[in-house]
């Protein structure tokens, strides 16, 4: 599916009312059924300039953690670029503009993206999520762009 180019205002009204449809659409309620409680969140908004690429993409992405180290993310993207297709997402370590490695996988192809994905973290990735200071972005990859198509800085 393709959208016509944004303004910044729509863009911002579409990502609330996204997260809205989220909200009513069982996304929170998934999460709560876990044994954990919630005990981080966070809504990245991703695009092509943080990743340096030259896509039309933009999206956003839902992560919680809870108590039980369970990661639970959904990434929405739009305006994907004619005939590319999503590959894969992945949380990496690295400031703003810097590429880093990545230390949680999250989502392989087009079939899981748009979908709650739910991720066992270890000790170490729920501790740096929770409570790391290091800067981690997300890095969402595609066929044109397999260094990253678009992305959104965490912290």
């Amino acid at each position: 599916m393709y959208f016509k180019r944004f303004s910044n205002r729509s863009v911002a009204i579409s990502i609330v009312a996204i997260v809205i449809l989220f909200m009513t659409s069982g996304f929170f309620n998934k999460v709560a059924a876990q044994n954990g409680n919630v005990v981080w969140t966070q809504v990245v908004h991703m695009n092509a300039a943080q990743a340096g690429s030259t896509s039309n993409s933009m999206g956003i992405a839902i992560l919680r953690v809870t108590s039980d180290m369970q990661l639970t993310c959904k990434i929405l993207d739009q305006k994907i670029d004619a005939g590319d297709m999503l590959t894969n997402s992945h949380i990496h370590f690295g400031a703003p503009g810097a590429n880093g490695s990545p230390f949680i996988f999250l989502a392989a192809g087009i079939q899981n993206l748009g979908k709650n994905v739910n991720i066992q973290l270890t000790s170490s990735q729920f501790d740096e999520l929770v409570n790391g200071t290091q800067p981690i972005y997300i890095n969402v990859h595609s066929n044109f762009y397999p260094g990253g198509a678009i992305r959104g800085q965490i912290r």
